[in-house]
């Protein structure tokens, strides 16, 4: 796929993301782009935590519904967000959830190259106001993300509050085997 369709995929995606979640901030942007190049590598210190941390997730959820199962992340559809509350809702299998995200963890190899094209793609959008998100602050936050070796993030407490995000990142490849 040329870059021209990438580009318009991808900031097809931070545009339905933006509109879903009108709440999110800059470090909420930079998370999604994160994980659209990047993956869910970030995420696994072991696998027993990993699954214990899901269970506990699990049993929080709410019922509220306001995402759809799965949300593509990069271009190429092949990493998504699989949120758990409409995943379970719908009869997905937690068990075949997790063995997804652990071979997305292990397996995907992330590419920061993609990171820096993203963010020069979503800023793009901050520009052009499509994003009401402050150019100053997308630039600093991303600057500071990149010296530090483009480290992970969390949610910022806004989005968390608004929308309890419960989620899983998945290469959807592992997701249907």
């Amino acid at each position: 796929m040329d870059l021209e369709t990438q580009q318009a995929r991808f900031s097809k995606i931070i545009k339905d993301h933006y509109f879903r979640y009108p709440l999110m901030q800059v470090q909420d942007l930079y998370k999604l782009i994160y994980q659209a190049a990047m993956g869910s590598e970030h995420a696994i210190t072991d696998e027993d935590s990993a699954w214990a941390r899901l269970e506990q997730e699990v049993v929080k959820l709410n019922k509220d519904v306001r995402a759809p199962e799965l949300e593509d992340l990069s271009p190429d559809g092949r990493i998504v967000r699989v949120n758990l509350r409409p995943y379970l809702l719908s009869g997905g299998d937690i068990e075949r959830l997790f063995k997804a995200f652990m071979q997305t963890s292990k397996e995907f190899q992330g590419d920061e190259r993609n990171l820096d094209r993203y963010a020069t793609w979503a800023m793009a959008l901050v520009e052009v106001n499509e994003i009401s998100l402050s150019q100053g602050e997308f630039a600093e936050f991303f600057e500071q993300r990149r010296r530090g070796g483009h480290s992970a993030v969390h949610h910022s407490a806004v989005y968390k509050g608004a929308y309890q995000p419960a989620y899983r990142i998945v290469a959807q490849e592992y997701l249907r085997r």
